[in-house]
């Protein structure tokens, strides 16, 4: 499929989405998207019937089923199913439908439609794979899935970990533990109920390198003031911009930073940033 310079532009603004973690409105993505939509605009709506479960990106919905949508023909481009807050891409009645050259268009646009909500604050991070475990208190697995079993697989030491986690949470305590698989990042384990009837559940999260996930999981342990330092660090602010921005001064900066070496078992800065963002 051979692209047009207008479509290949579209691509390329939605694919660096917002910058600063706020997006532009919709109507800007709608101006980005015209020239491979022509006459078409982007409608935030809410989906209120089930009737329309598993609709893909680029496929028609009636628009009764949709609250504040306008007449017309409408095209789910992002949002939950079966109901909740969406994205549209709505042409009007007096146009014609997408064709299917545009529909393959809408569905390669989508994923990146959700970071471009005016509705959201933040850049939505890639959804993690993940799955749970049932585990007892020897640390066997005793109930998993398909997609459990291919994320442990290989994982060193593991009934130790999972021991571990039992007897955490048989004291009461949400643990959880980051180990390295190798060539798909880390994966979480963490405790999401007591020890009940010999067993515990605990879900599994494979965690994308550089998401703010990552940064969580690698930052245990610190306080809050360092965790303002280390993500200051981590976007390659030194100790003087460091200390404007949090109103410290240079020998509190250090101060912090020795601690922070310290309780990651890192030597400096650069190891630093390299630990968090996994």
């Amino acid at each position: 499929m051979n692209l047009s310079p207008a479509e290949v532009h579209a691509l390329q603004v939605l694919a660096r989405g917002p910058v600063g973690g706020q997006g532009p409105p919709l109507e800007r993505a709608a101006q980005v998207l015209g020239p491979v939509f022509p006459g078409a605009s982007l409608v935030d709506a809410e989906w209120a019937r089930e009737a329309d479960e598993g609709a893909e990106p680029g496929e028609a919905l009636d628009p009764r089923a949709l609250e504040d949508a306008p007449e017309g023909s409408c095209y789910l481009v992002e949002g939950p199913s079966p109901a909740g807050r969406v994205v549209l891409l709505c042409v009007p009645p007096d146009q014609r439908a997408l064709t299917p050259r545009q529909r393959r268009l809408l569905r390669w646009v989508a994923p990146w439609l959700s970071a471009w909500n005016v509705r959201r604050a933040s850049v939505a991070e890639l959804p993690p794979v993940g799955s749970a475990i049932s585990i007892d208190a020897a640390g066997r697995v005793v109930r998993s899935d398909d997609v459990a079993d291919a994320l442990l697989d290989g994982l060193s030491d593991l009934r130790a970990q999972l021991a571990a986690l039992y007897r955490e949470a048989a004291e009461g305590l949400r643990a959880e533990r980051v180990l390295e698989v190798a060539k798909r990042g880390y994966l979480r384990l963490r405790t999401e109920s007591p020890a009940e009837d010999g067993l515990c559940l605990v879900a599994l999260e494979l965690l994308v390198p550089g998401s703010e996930a990552m940064f969580r999981a690698r930052a245990q342990g610190l306080s809050a003031r360092e965790l303002q330092v280390a993500r200051l660090v981590m976007e390659g602010w030194g100790n003087r911009g460091i200390g404007e921005q949090l109103g410290l001064a240079s020998p509190t900066v250090n101060m912090y930073l020795g601690g922070i070496y310290q309780k990651l078992g890192v030597k400096n800065r650069t190891e630093l940033a390299r630990h968090l963002s996994g």
